[in-house]
């Protein structure tokens, strides 16, 4: 007999006709929700693409703008820009630390924020602060320094070291030695764990300097100095019996002379015209 009809199976079509339809059965259950996965996984992938490119582009944006503000140094744009940017890498920190530092500089000067002085001539009412508006500037850099000491964590550890150095300066500025000290160890801290040792040896100098704020004189604007008094004149006394003393400095008009010289002159015309009277008498002799 013949091998193939050996392997000749009865119900063998019937079979395979079911494995086929097993498998119709099969594409027709499940054809649709694979199909649609594949669409969203192609459109997620799509979408991921146009957020990073949308993000790359704010990003871009925000540098530009940053750095624009920065370079002004004018409060109206740095606040701006550090609400705008918040949350858009670390701009909106740096924005506010720049701020802070423009608050600072202001306190520190006595000088309108962002003001480019010029001279004293140029200066205009509003310009030079008062002690109200110089303590307002300090508490704002102080409000500023905090919220990126306190926005900075981990991947952000340098900015949390210019914030603790930012709170220290207006400690010194606020003659509080314990405050600049206190700000200063947290600096060095933050720089210790992240390994910038030179950040960290910079606190520390500034530490050691500390103790000299107590003994450096203070300044004080022309507004809070006392008036002084008005000198009096000089009173020269001349010796007695002098009415006055002519200067030989002193130019006198043509023709004036001092009353000695001509007394001295009267007295010699008079002693002349009397040898005179003298010498007639004589010949009338």
């Amino acid at each position: 007999m013949d091998d193939r009809i050996k392997d000749l199976k009865e119900g063998a079509g019937r079979e395979e006709s079911r494995l086929n339809q097993d498998f119709i059965d099969f594409l027709q259950k499940w054809s649709s929700p694979v199909l649609l996965l594949i669409a969203g996984v192609a459109v997620a992938y799509w979408g991921w693409g146009q957020y990073k490119t949308m993000q790359v582009a704010k990003v871009n944006e925000a540098s530009r703008e940053y750095a624009s503000a920065s370079e002004t140094g004018n409060p109206d744009r740095l606040g701006p820009v550090a609400e705008k940017y918040k949350n858009v890498r670390s701009f909106g920190l740096l924005a506010k630390l720049d701020l802070a530092d423009v608050y600072l500089l202001s306190a520190q000067r006595g000088l309108a924020p962002g003001l480019v002085y010029l001279g004293t001539e140029n200066l205009m009412e509003g310009d030079v602060l008062d002690e109200d508006a110089r303590r307002s500037n300090l508490d704002k850099a102080a409000r500023l320094y905090r919220e990126v000491l306190d926005a900075a964590g981990k991947g952000r550890e340098q900015l949390g070291v210019e914030a603790a150095f930012g709170l220290a300066a207006v400690a010194e500025s606020l003659d509080d030695v314990d405050g600049a000290r206190r700000h200063l160890d947290k600096a060095r801290e933050i720089a210790t764990s992240i390994g910038y040792d030179a950040l960290a040896l910079a606190a520390s100098a500034r530490m050691d300097r500390l103790a000299s704020l107590a003994e450096r004189p203070r300044l004080y604007d022309a507004a809070s100095l006392p008036t002084l008094p008005t000198p009096k004149a000089p009173e020269i006394r001349l010796p007695d019996g002098t009415d006055f003393l002519l200067s030989p400095d002193l130019d006198t008009e043509p023709g004036d002379q001092p009353a000695d010289d001509a007394e001295a002159s009267d007295g010699g015309g008079e002693s002349g015209d009397g040898g005179d009277g003298g010498g007639a008498d004589d010949d009338g002799r």
